[in-house]
């Protein structure tokens, strides 16, 4: 979220959003906390469109979000889907989507895919 005009985070867990929202602090920064399940968030046909989707679901967690054809709609054409996994998970580029790279921190995995133009 550095330097980007506006962010929304969505959060299921009550804890960890207060958290958020207390380290926003009143202003918000140019963010919006949501509390709500991002994946069913995500699966919405309305809504926000996004340059970056940035998805941090739990280890262990249903990843069918990403075959949701909703999903692209929400992406700007040309922008990224960032999906933080478990480096043990394979993920398949979604729909209308490319795999540009995959980055791996310790148990952590990055997948970046790119939204076809």
């Amino acid at each position: 979220s550095r330097g980007a005009a506006g962010v929304m985070f969505i959060e299921r867990s009550p804890r960890t959003l207060e958290e958020n929202r207390r380290r926003l602090g009143e202003e918000g920064r140019g963010a919006v906390v949501i509390a709500a399940d991002a994946a069913a968030e995500l699966r919405r046909p309305a809504g926000p469109v996004f340059d970056i989707v940035f998805a941090n679901p739990p280890y262990e967690s249903d990843l069918s979000f990403l075959k949701a054809p909703e999903l692209i709609s929400r992406v700007r054409p040309g922008g990224r889907l960032i999906v933080q996994a478990d480096r043990e998970t394979a993920i398949a580029p979604p729909s209308g989507f490319s795999l540009e790279r995959v980055v791996g921190y310790g148990r952590n995995v990055f997948h970046f895919f790119r939204r076809e133009t």
